[in-house]
């Protein structure tokens, strides 16, 4: 928050730019459902770039993808970083098929990322 010393209005900045004041405020991390955790987790873009989709700052996107808030959230999804633990899928995972290209299906199936690398049980083209 910035405060005018000589009227004292405030602004609010999100990034490098001052909040619309007249927005709806911003949506608190508690929220987000499984679906949209699981494309901040699957999606291969900056903590900034997300944060900027969802109306939230990149600290709470790199929060999350570290596995620091939501942990036990989609545990099936991996967080990000090396002291992240690894997924605990059991079964086959649409991580381990050859389908799979690092963040989508490569068959353009949208149950991956609303469902989760478990899918995979219920796909009939997995293949290891």
């Amino acid at each position: 928050m910035i405060r005018c010393h000589d009227c004292f209005a405030v602004s609010e900045y999100v990034g490098d730019r001052p909040r619309d004041m007249s927005a709806p405020p911003l949506r608190p991390f508690y929220r987000y459902s499984d679906a949209v955790l699981r494309r901040m987790l699957l999606t291969q873009c900056s903590n900034a770039a997300m944060a900027q989709e969802l109306g939230c700052s990149a600290e709470l996107v790199r929060q999350i993808r570290r596995g620091m808030l939501h942990r036990n959230r989609v545990p099936e999804v991996a967080r990000w970083g090396n002291d992240a633990p690894p997924p605990t899928i059991e079964g086959p995972s649409c991580l381990s098929c050859q389908q799979w290209n690092g963040e989508s299906c490569g068959m353009g199936f949208p149950d991956p990322q609303e469902e989760g690398p478990g899918f995979a049980k219920d796909c009939v083209l997995f293949q290891p």
